[in-house]
């Protein structure tokens, strides 16, 4: 019963069209009460506990040189399309992809809530920032390279890298403590 009433939850188009935006405003609640960088890290951690990659990538897993220890490991993430090339490819079909992805925005906005007018500019600024992000990842094929994306760090060093970001508050937030190491992907 219960796996039937799952899927039909998910099946059941014409409820969740009536229920719009209902499901998620909760969270869209707490995004507008964010005043500064630790409440968007709070908020991304909360985020990371519920299935979604706000940010960046993350997860804990087997560590890939000590088999016998889980490790925390950090990856490039914040982007909506599947890769940096998306950003900056220019071949027809990627600048089509792009110019889907801008309108798909837009109507995200426009369901959110927001006039035409705001809901392009924000479609516009949102396109903007993930371009940005895209432009520090690395590329596919160096993703593929496993002793290149494998920086493992004591936990120190690692808030070193950013220090106006505090690591603290995110890693509470998804309930790591007493955390001495990590393994960065893409530094």
């Amino acid at each position: 019963q219960k796996i039937g009433d799952f899927y039909y939850s998910g099946m059941d188009s014409l409820s969740i069209n009536a229920a719009g935006m209902q499901a998620i405003k909760d969270e869209m609640a707490r995004i507008d009460l964010i005043q500064n960088a630790d409440d968007i890290l709070v908020m991304a951690g909360a985020m990371h506990s519920l299935g979604a990659s706000p940010l960046f990538g993350f997860g804990v897993g087997q560590d890939d040189k000590i088999s016998s220890k889980n490790a925390i490991f950090f990856g490039q993430g914040g982007l909506s399309l599947p890769d940096r090339n998306y950003y900056f490819d220019a071949d027809a079909r990627t600048v089509m992809v792009r110019g889907k992805f801008v309108q798909h925005l837009q109507n995200m906005f426009v369901l959110m809530g927001y006039d035409a007018t705001k809901a392009t500019a924000a479609a516009t600024r949102l396109m903007k920032l993930e371009t940005a992000i895209a432009g520090s990842h690395r590329k596919r094929e160096d993703t593929r390279d496993p002793q290149k994306n494998y920086n493992k760090m004591d936990y120190k060093s690692f808030c070193a890298l950013t220090p106006s970001i505090r690591w603290d508050v995110w890693m509470n937030q998804v309930g790591l403590i007493k955390v001495d190491t990590v393994i960065i992907g893409q530094p």
